[in-house]
């Protein structure tokens, strides 16, 4: 009896010490798409801040931009792109508003727009399907 018990508590700690697996998982155009348009509002978000978004997300540990690694997407025209979108911000001159600008309502709209979207979408097809190495624990 009591080699059993010593086999099967030996089986349960090498069975736990075990390193993790790793499994392919083929990346849906649609999580493309939304990495692409996040990508493109943190640029947005972090130029037209003049980089206190990017402040605001390394003082909350906050990974950031993650996703462009994970999905393979081209760093610098996200990076154009959004930075081009927060230069189409203009400052609201309505008495409540005082001058500011909707900084984050026209970037989600900018970054989450059709023309954005069939840019995403026209890349996906023709980068192709995408196998994501994913690591289980």
């Amino acid at each position: 009896m009591k080699k059993i018990l010593f086999i099967i508590v030996l089986v349960v700690i090498l069975y736990s010490c075990k390193s993790s697996k790793s499994s392919l998982v083929t990346q849906t155009e649609d999580d493309y798409v939304l990495a692409y348009k996040t990508s493109i509002l943190y640029f947005c978000l972090n130029e037209s801040t003049n980089g206190n978004f990017n402040d605001f997300c390394t003082d909350n540990n906050d990974l950031k931009l993650s996703a462009i690694d994970t999905y393979h997407i081209n760093l610098e025209d996200v990076k154009s792109k959004g930075m081009g979108l927060s230069k189409k911000i203009r400052i609201i001159d309505y008495a409540d508003y005082e001058g500011r600008k909707p900084i984050f309502s026209d970037c989600v709209q900018f970054a989450f727009s059709k023309e954005i979207d069939s840019i995403a979408r026209d890349l996906y097809k023709r980068k192709g399907n995408y196998q994501i190495n994913v690591t289980e624990k």
